[in-house]
């Protein structure tokens, strides 16, 4: 390759990473890789959750998804994977392939903290799609020294400079972070990933169930898919009606129906019938009549006063 070849694929890369200073890696937000993780951690930060990707290599990691709300980071050991849409979800590779955006120290993102929520004089809001984007709306306002994300329904609010110095509240769903990183040099990251503390840090992060749920806000830029929607409560089961009310507030209860020995048929108090037990395999159950090979009756009919009225079959 010749120098000027050379010089021109620098200036060009150099351009493109400046243009892109806003962009954290190469995650991908309102994604996920569908399908059963492999396992799954509680983490704060979507940076950890990649990094502990990364640090997976038996079996090896090759995905990750992390939900804000849970702070649930679940890692995937598939080879290929398409991924599909989820609201709020963050997604990405074991390793980003785009250098230009794979290191924290070059990205002015790399200044936020997920999971926080900073307090100040709101100056500012609106709607953004990413925490990025919030960013970027942050730098091109007037008066914006901190900006406030949520994961959750996509509000980006812009505080005024008493926020660089008010309180941080732990809020899981949240970004906060300035519209540009200072007080750092171009080789030392601000971010500090997770894989490259103690051993006994990473040891120290609870695990999770692979099966277990994880919840999102309502999706306000695309329709939730049929895949993705709760399923419909069952329906409740079938039984007899409740008895008919007297003027006094109790059931009002009829005589008991007669057998044809003309005995009254066993039954609960005030004469109700009790509801017939299903036996093994279904026909064990049955209402009794007394002095008759038990079951003798398969159902019931419900009369005009809400009592059960035996419905006899011939017994063996």
């Amino acid at each position: 390759m010749s120098k000027l070849t050379a010089g021109l694929a620098l200036a060009a890369s150099l351009l493109l990473a400046e243009s892109r200073s806003d962009l954290p890696y190469c995650v991908e937000i309102h994604k996920r890789i569908p399908g059963a993780p492999h396992s799954a951690f509680k983490i704060q930060d979507p940076r950890d959750c990649q990094a502990i990707c990364e640090a997976t290599s038996e079996p090896r990691c090759t995905g990750f998804n992390w939900y804000p709300l849970d702070e649930r980071c679940e890692l995937f050991i598939v080879e290929e994977f398409e991924k599909e849409s989820s609201f709020g979800a963050v997604s990405g590779p074991r390793v980003c392939a785009d250098d230009l955006t794979e290191f924290p120290e070059y990205s002015e993102a790399a200044c936020a903290a997920w999971g926080e929520k900073a307090s100040g004089e709101e100056t500012g809001v609106q709607f953004a799609e990413e925490p990025w984007e919030c960013l970027t709306a942050c730098q091109e306002a007037e008066s914006c020294s901190t900006y406030v994300f949520n994961m959750n329904n996509g509000m980006c609010s812009f505080l005024d400079a008493s926020s660089l110095t008010g309180s941080k509240e732990r809020m899981a769903g949240f970004v906060s972070g300035p519209p540009q990183c200072t007080g750092r040099t171009e080789s030392f990251p601000v971010y500090e990933p997770i894989s490259s503390r103690s051993p006994e840090e990473i040891a120290a992060i609870p695990a999770l169930a692979v099966s277990g749920p994880h919840s999102m806000g309502a999706d306000m830029f695309a329709p939730a898919s049929s895949s993705e929607s709760a399923p419909a409560p069952a329906p409740a089961a079938a039984g007899p009606p409740p008895p008919p009310m007297g003027p006094d507030g109790r059931p009002i209860t009829a005589p008991p129906a007669m057998g044809p020995d003309g005995r009254p048929l066993s039954g609960g108090p005030g004469g109700m019938m009790n509801p017939p037990s299903a036996g093994a395999g279904g026909g064990g159950g049955g209402w009794t009549l007394p002095g008759f090979g038990a079951p003798a009756l398969s159902d019931c009919e419900i009369g005009s006063d809400g009592n059960c009225l035996p419905r006899l079959r011939g017994s063996s």
